[in-house]
């Protein structure tokens, strides 16, 4: 798509924008709890638009893009919508939130 990805109104993972005041815990696009020193190690999350196209989010300064992040963590979705980890750096994938 030629237009900008839409811009997030709200903070899916709940990390805010200044690290320093996120929450003892957040959410992931699941629902289920992480960590905030797991969540601080995701730097993007992948994001489906209202007409279900898929663009990442940059969670330290809410910039949105339609291309893969080539560096950082990043939260994808399966298929399904269940959410595991890729590092990109490593071509690393994993179920699990990074350590």
């Amino acid at each position: 798509s030629s237009s900008s990805p839409p811009q997030l109104a709200s903070d899916p993972l709940g990390v805010g924008r200044d690290a320093g005041k996120a929450a003892l815990a957040t959410t992931h696009s699941a629902g289920q709890p992480l960590a905030t020193a797991v969540v601080s190690k995701i730097r993007w999350e992948e994001v489906l638009s209202g007409d279900k196209e898929r663009y990442y989010h940059e969670l330290a300064t809410g910039r949105t893009q339609w291309e893969l992040p080539i560096e950082g963590w990043v939260q994808l979705l399966d298929d399904d919508g269940s959410p595991y980890f890729w590092d990109p750096t490593t071509d690393t994938t994993q179920w699990t939130p990074p350590q």
